[in-house]
């Protein structure tokens, strides 16, 4: 059912606005290709494509296929989409310049970006149907694939156009295609559009994008008022228009946001209530999800019944009060100021195994991020190296979640655990996560750290950079020095420097793969150290012929 009068001029204006947009005609021709250009399938949160995989020959559109994108789309009658009823009345009743009004566009013009991504793909006109790129699936021979067995038995995806989050095909109404059309929504517009439903499940109380894009939160995130702005001058093809704002992406700005495991059921943020699985059990131990948002963050409740309810207290809300408080919104409390280290790990233990300890492993923490590089001891290889966010979620105990930006494994999911002190001093890392040898099975596990962090840096600069493409993190804490880079081709490459007694300079202790894409830390000091400039978070350095942002820098 389409809308009438004022409202559909609006409509059929914001959606051919959309579609003029270049980000718009290249991501449905992909679609019409039948993939996506390893560009663009790269541009996610984590992408976890093996570097083998015959989609990164795939670097540019077929032949042809631009021009018959034009073709359909100049064929196209935006008008015939197949709107909700419901959907189509609300926006009838929103007056023209209204907040209902903008955000029932969005909403309408969300849903068209959907559709035509569907329709696309319900014509079968892949140019690679039989080339076997997207069924491809890495060795099964440990010995020929550097993935760990959870992620090496893992089966193809069943199309390459998608969101990491919204993959229920059996459940979607065009099944496979609504995957597509979700992909469609993240790549053209930014992100999966949801809305604040409110109590009655079907209010557009405000705007939020679930994106999947290289250097954007995984989180739910609450667009500002002058990103929806934008959008709405953009679609109505208003003057005031500065540019196109396509792709709308969440970046520091953005601090309203959610956790997606809590959106639909504590915060009633969603566009269709079964876009999603909710989950019903905890991650550590099974519950009913009623039990769970008692808690103000899911987290708090790992915590609580892992230490008999010792460690947390809070008082239950109401659904509603719940929702108004949205205690997952991340503010500045999420990133406080936190001492310099590095540390050492001294043992795991997967329970209810006994302890022990295969690497060496050392973590640079530096405020609100990390570095981490594990290596066999044996085999003298990369076991598994990573740098984030090191995010405090709780300060009694001390409890984190550490973020994914790179990693070797290509693992996404942020993990998270709390620590206890320890009679001699070191910290007891608690928590739960895959297990290799398990075959990715979720155990609880224990991490013994110890700080190794010299007395004599006290005062001296600690610091984690990242560089501008994304691909590197140096990071200095005391006398150690980390290097981690992943390049576009996904080859990892790791560097770790240790600075000799008595300041004698510094040692190479270990390297691995193109270690000379990786900058060493005297470069890095010249750099810092040049002209006494005093460094702040955001400032941008040139090392060698690449430019670093300073992600991370303290004294203490």
């Amino acid at each position: 059912m389409p809308p009438t009068s004022g409202h559909l001029d609006a409509l059929s204006t914001a959606v051919e606005s959309v579609l003029s947009t270049e980000i718009a005609e290249i991501a449905y021709a992909q679609i019409l290709d039948g993939l996506p250009t390893i560009d663009v399938f790269r541009d996610r949160y984590s992408s976890g494509l093996d570097i083998r995989h015959p989609l990164y020959q795939h670097t540019s559109l077929c032949p042809g296929v631009l021009e018959r994108m034009r073709k359909y789309r100049a064929e196209l009658d935006a008008q015939s989409l197949n709107y909700d009823d419901k959907l189509v009345e609300a926006f009838q009743r929103s007056s023209p310049g209204s907040k209902e009004f903008h955000l029932r566009l969005i909403e309408m013009v969300a849903v068209a970006v959907h559709q035509i991504a569907v329709l696309i793909f319900d014509l079968d006109e892949s140019l690679h149907k039989n080339d076997g790129i997207t069924s491809w699936e890495p060795p099964k021979d440990p010995r020929a694939s550097p993935l760990p067995s959870h992620l090496r038995d893992l089966p193809p995806p069943i199309t390459l156009f998608y969101h990491t989050a919204y993959s229920l095909k059996e459940r979607y109404p065009n099944g496979i295609g609504d995957m597509v059309g979700y992909w469609a929504e993240n790549r053209i517009l930014g992100g999966v559009v949801l809305f604040d439903r409110g109590e009655s499940g079907f209010e557009c109380k405000d705007i939020y994008f679930h994106s999947d894009r290289q250097g954007v939160t995984f989180r739910i995130y609450k667009l500002l008022d002058d990103q929806v702005h934008a959008l709405i001058d953009f679609l109505l093809n208003s003057s005031s228009a500065d540019s196109c704002p396509l792709p709308t992406l969440g970046d520091k700005r953005n601090r309203d946001r959610v956790d997606p495991d809590d959106a639909i059921d504590e915060h009633g943020i969603f566009r269709d209530r079964w876009e999603r699985e909710v989950p019903v059990k905890d991650f550590l131990l099974s519950t009913r999800v009623d039990e769970i948002g008692m808690f103000p963050h899911r987290a708090d409740f790992r915590l609580s019944r892992i230490s008999g309810g010792h460690h947390y207290k809070v008082t239950a809300h109401a659904p509603q009060e719940r929702r108004k408080h949205n205690y997952n919104k991340i503010t500045a409390q999420s990133t406080v100021a936190m001492p310099s280290q590095a540390v050492q790990r001294i043992s795991v233990r997967w329970l209810p195994e006994p302890a022990y300890e295969d690497t060496e492993t050392i973590a640079l923490n530096v405020s609100g991020y990390f570095i981490d590089l594990r290596v066999d001891k044996q085999a003298r290889t990369i076991q598994w190296s990573r740098a984030g966010e090191r995010i405090l979620l709780k300060d009694s105990p001390p409890t984190f979640r550490w973020t994914h930006i790179i990693d070797s494994l290509d693992l996404t999911v942020p993990d998270e655990a709390h620590f206890e002190k320890l009679p001699n001093g070191d910290d007891l890392e608690i928590g739960s996560t895959p297990c290799p040898h398990k075959g990715g099975a979720v155990t609880d596990y224990e991490e013994v750290w110890r700080d190794i962090t010299p007395k004599a840096s006290s005062g001296q600069l600690s610091w984690i950079l990242q560089s501008v493409d994304g691909t590197t993190f140096v990071g200095r804490v005391g006398t150690i020095y980390l290097a981690i880079r992943k390049d576009p081709s996904r080859t990892f490459s790791a560097r770790r420097e240790d600075l000799g007694s008595a300041g004698t300079g510094w040692n190479t202790s270990f390297e691995s793969g193109d270690v000379e894409a990786l900058p060493r830390v005297a470069q890095v000091l010249e750099t810092i150290e040049a002209g006494g400039k005093s460094w702040a978070e955001g400032d941008k350095l040139e090392i060698g012929s690449a430019d670093f942002v300073v992600k991370a820098i303290s004294a203490a």
